[in-house]
């Protein structure tokens, strides 16, 4: 994992700042070198310690954001098959009325050729009487 510029300058500004007060404080070299790897080993720990805590914030964060990811895409789906069902309904309800209408239309039609059949046959009864009636 690669560390942010903030990050970076705080180990090196710690790790200088140690550095130059045990440099600075008057004490034999031999312990002076072991405070200062002392010191180190603390500011490595230290830095080794912020970096875990920033990968396990990180998968946490991650893991969040992938169920949230699942959460939404869950909710999508049962709202699109969701509208989906309600419009198959109403296309199923405006061909069942379309069915009515054009069951209505055909009903009309019927009645109206029968009606016009039976004015035929009338109006033909009728010119066959006038003829037998002017022959005869």
């Amino acid at each position: 994992m690669k560390l942010s510029g903030t990050w970076k300058g705080a180990i090196i500004g710690t790790v200088a700042g140690a550095t130059a007060a045990l440099l600075l404080a008057p004490e034999s070299g031999k312990r002076m070198r072991e405070r200062l790897r002392r010191k180190s080993r603390d500011v490595y720990d230290k830095a080794a310690e912020v970096t875990q805590n920033v990968r396990e914030r990180t998968a946490e964060l991650a893991n969040d954001i992938r169920d949230k990811t699942d959460e939404i895409r869950s909710k999508v789906r049962d709202k699109s098959a969701h509208a989906a069902d309600e419009a198959a309904a109403g296309v199923g309800k405006a061909a069942d009325a379309i069915g009515d209408k054009a069951g209505e239309l055909s009903d009309k039609a019927r009645e109206a050729l029968q009606s016009a059949e039976a004015r035929s046959k009338e109006a033909a009864e009728e010119a066959k009487e006038r003829v037998k009636a002017s022959l005869g």
